[in-house]
């Protein structure tokens, strides 16, 4: 993955600003490559056992690497500044699974259906304890021309992505533009109505190929049961609106599932409230 810059351009740059470089926007490089370089290539495919597969089995081989996976995306606050990383889902049920249950909660009547709260399931991927974080294997890419021809973009479009509400934006810019337009499924977790004026830009510019996109929402104060905050949370998801292709799913709960302290609002005022928005994030069928 493309690294984050963090690194402020220093004060003479600023005052005597440099024409700019063109921003790379494909994974890899179309430049002409040197003859030696081009020996190497075409030694490595005549002569690897990998390479020499057919393109069907390669492609099956590539896809168990790099895709089939939930990848979790944060900020990791280091010296001199932060960085964005990503590190491999260590639960075993996936969030479909979860956003399922958590719905059929929110439908019932009667008494509550028992479930975990978004933050407690994913606690552990991180690295926490005994369990060791993974990451995917992107240095693979880097051993061969052809196999990073063939593979770059996969874990992009393979994965599923789940991150805060308000590293999003950061994580598409962190991007080069191929490779955010291959992500297909994105999960985003929130606790509050976050916005910013160029949000919903990147997601417009950048997430051209998605087709599935789940909110978790923990209502965990008062500012979700307050009327007059409503539009707060409109104009939250209206950052989002009209980008899934195939579907988008809001999933609003309570920690402590309705015991916790304050006026959480109803089961059914939560599910029709996710209904509503939800409806707004699918991309419209002619």
């Amino acid at each position: 993955m493309a690294k984050l810059k963090t690194e402020q351009a220093p004060i003479t740059e600023l005052t005597n600003p440099q024409p700019k470089k063109a921003r790379r926007l494909k994974v890899l490089s179309t430049s002409k490559l040197s003859s030696n370089q081009q020996t190497i290539y075409n030694t490595n495919a005549t002569t690897s056992p990998l390479l020499k597969l057919p393109p069907e089995i390669r492609n099956r081989i590539w896809g168990f690497l790099f895709g089939g996976k939930i990848v979790h995306i944060q900020y990791e606050y280091t010296r001199p500044g932060r960085r964005m990383v990503h590190f491999i889902c260590q639960v075993p049920n996936d969030d479909e699974d979860a956003a399922e249950h958590i719905t059929h909660h929110n439908e019932l009547d009667g008494s509550p259906d028992r479930f975990e709260i978004y933050r407690s399931r994913h606690q552990q991927c991180s690295g926490s304890g005994t369990v060791k974080r993974t990451s995917l294997p992107m240095a693979a890419l880097q051993t061969c021309r052809q196999v990073h021809e063939e593979a770059a973009l996969l874990p992009f479009q393979r994965n599923e992505f789940s991150c805060a509400l308000i590293t999003l934006g950061p994580f598409l810019q962190s991007l080069f533009q191929s490779q955010a337009r291959a992500i297909e499924s994105v999960t985003l977790h929130c606790r509050h109505p976050y916005r910013t004026i160029t949000l919903k830009k990147l997601v417009k510019a950048k997430l051209k190929a998605l087709k599935a996109l789940t909110y978790f929402v923990e209502m965990s104060s008062d500012v979700h049961t307050n009327p007059t905050l409503h539009p707060a949370w409109s104009e939250c998801f209206a950052q989002t609106e009209a980008v899934a292709a195939t579907s988008a799913t809001i999933v609003p709960y309570v920690p402590g599932q309705g015991d916790a302290g304050f006026m959480a609002p109803s089961r059914t005022t939560m599910r029709e409230w996710a209904t509503s928005f939800s409806k707004t994030m699918v991309v419209a069928q002619d």
